[in-house]
């Protein structure tokens, strides 16, 4: 029995795919002065819907111990931010751009932590009594 509703293997997950954003990000940034180099990233909001949904699913049939099996066929695309760019020499990284972006990344990671920490605590409060 999976006392926490699936909700730890959810944050689990989402954490999963914000580490690999961050990962893709600080690629972007260290290849800055890569010839040819092309922005790369991942369509977070989408991936996000997908895992919402596969939590949903699992909740609607009444099988939350199930969720980590629903969760664990989500995967992602990593793709290029600017694909046709026309010149193969450019460099399309803009550093500004990749930094707003790792650290929006890197607060979602962040703020996601504390509600799983939080998880955490309401079932080992439960478990204590």
């Amino acid at each position: 029995m999976d006392i926490s509703n699936g909700k730890i293997a959810y944050y689990s997950k989402v954490l999963d795919i914000l580490a690999d954003r961050h990962r893709i990000l600080a690629s972007n940034i260290a290849n800055l002065s890569t010839p040819g180099y092309r922005t790369k990233d991942i369509n977070f909001q989408d991936v996000l819907g997908q895992v919402i949904a596969a939590k949903e699913e699992a909740f609607t049939q009444g099988a939350t111990n199930n969720i980590q099996e629903e969760l664990k066929d989500i995967n992602f695309e990593i793709g290029e931010i600017n694909p046709a760019n026309v010149n193969p020499q450019a460099n399309d990284v803009d550093i500004d751009k990749e930094m707003v972006k790792l650290t929006t990344n890197t607060l979602m990671y962040k703020a996601y932590v504390q509600v799983m920490l939080m998880e955490l605590k309401h079932i080992n409060l439960a478990i204590k009594g």
